[in-house]
């Protein structure tokens, strides 16, 4: 009788556990694709793509161990003071934390500059990147940022 009990439950839970599993990817396909489509020299430049992807007020730590809010490293590449010539994904990975928080690890590789004050920064190189994701209002937007130089073997 027992068993049949423990059957039952099992059975009735079984409909619940699937769709919790399938919703799961079905975020972490949605965020790898929004996350390659971040990392791309559209997003960089175009305006509303941008807006789209993250959030004006994100914190994002810089390559240089600085931060700013992602509306100015936004305004960085609509002014033109940071250039991609490329941005390539070589893998991404989604751990959602909470229904509406995930991470996404992304390793890449970038050719570009940055116009500073002293002079032309070189941005090439390869990097692991941290994206927090926020879901607010149905829509998957990138809330923090961090990314580290992969240092050559």
């Amino acid at each position: 009788m027992r068993t049949a009990v423990v059957i039952c439950l099992f059975l009735s839970a079984l409909p619940t556990l699937l769709a919790s599993q399938q919703k799961a990817t079905s975020v972490a396909s949605t965020l790898e694709r929004l996350e390659r489509e971040y990392i791309s020299v559209p997003s960089v430049t175009d305006t509303a793509a941008g807006r789209r992807l993250v959030e004006s007020n994100a914190l994002v730590v810089n390559l240089d161990g600085g931060t700013t809010t992602g509306e100015n490293m936004l305004r960085a590449g609509w002014s033109g003071d940071v250039v991609f010539d490329s941005l390539t994904v070589d893998s991404v990975q989604v751990r959602q934390l909470a229904p509406t928080v995930a991470l996404v690890y992304a390793r890449g590789y970038q050719k570009g500059h940055y116009k500073a004050k002293s002079g032309t920064k070189d941005l090439t190189g390869q990097y692991q990147v941290l994206d927090v994701w926020r879901l607010r209002n149905g829509h998957w937007r990138v809330a923090s940022e961090m990314g580290v130089p992969v240092q050559k073997s």
